[in-house]
């Protein structure tokens, strides 16, 4: 087995074999082939895995380098009256604190401002969503989260586990003055020279003393709502 550094990727050669069968090789990855390099390209009988690694040290984030959305779901008897939508946060910011070949020494803390949330995409519904029922939505949110009395939603992580390009992120999420446990499932994947990082949850609004709103009994959004960000980061 040949190994090395080359141009900040993990090479490994592992030797392919061609399948007559096939009017294409057939690769065999030997043990030593770690299931995290993804990336192939095949040249003749050998193969070089490309594996995305994030650059270590200290990451700002924020909407210039990342997106973070909300996404609800209605429900109850006038569902289909209502829009599932994703929101955007248009105002957040944070610090990643990156190590690569130690995960867990890992840590991220982000600050969101909720009244910068914002209707990106309606899905469903009777109709499309005018201005108007966008500024409602936005009216409900501030009356809902009581952003006066709290202008921020917060994260900090508590650990990190697994292994690239899987982690688990466990931290603390204050919505409305609430502090609840959360875990983020993050992967990471290459494209275009940079790596692509992507965190998801799923939130309980009742857990946060955050009432799901509600229209004539009918119209409900879920309890259950989906949070999401993503980042494009440089890579070693």
């Amino acid at each position: 087995m040949a190994a090395g550094f080359v141009d900040g990727y993990h090479l490994v050669v592992c030797r392919a074999l061609l399948d007559r069968r096939l009017a294409a090789p057939v690769i065999l990855l030997a043990p030593w082939c770690s299931r995290s390099l993804r990336t192939f390209d095949v040249a003749g009988r050998l193969v070089r895995i490309r594996r995305m690694t994030p650059k270590s040290g200290t990451h700002s984030i924020g909407p210039s380098n990342g997106q973070l959305t909300v996404n609800t779901y209605v429900g109850g008897m006038g569902s289909k009256m209502g829009h599932d939508l994703v929101l955007e946060a248009k105002n957040w910011s944070g610090t990643l604190n990156l190590d690569p070949d130690n995960p867990s020494a890992s840590s991220v803390q982000v600050t969101i401002d909720p009244r910068s949330l914002e209707v990106i995409q309606a899905s469903g519904g009777l109709k499309a969503l005018s201005d108007k029922d966008k500024k409602e939505i936005a009216q409900n949110q501030d009356k809902t989260l009581q952003t006066d009395k709290f202008p921020e939603i917060t994260f900090q992580s508590t650990s990190v586990s697994g292994n690239a390009p899987r982690l688990s992120v466990q931290g603390d999420l204050t919505i409305k003055g609430t502090t609840r446990p959360v875990t983020l499932d993050v992967t990471a994947e290459e494209s275009g020279g940079q790596a692509q990082v992507t965190g998801k949850t799923k939130i309980v609004q009742t857990e946060f003393g955050i009432k799901p709103y509600s229209k004539m009994g009918a119209l409900k959004v879920k309890d259950a709502v989906d949070l999401q960000i993503n980042l494009s980061l440089p890579s070693a």
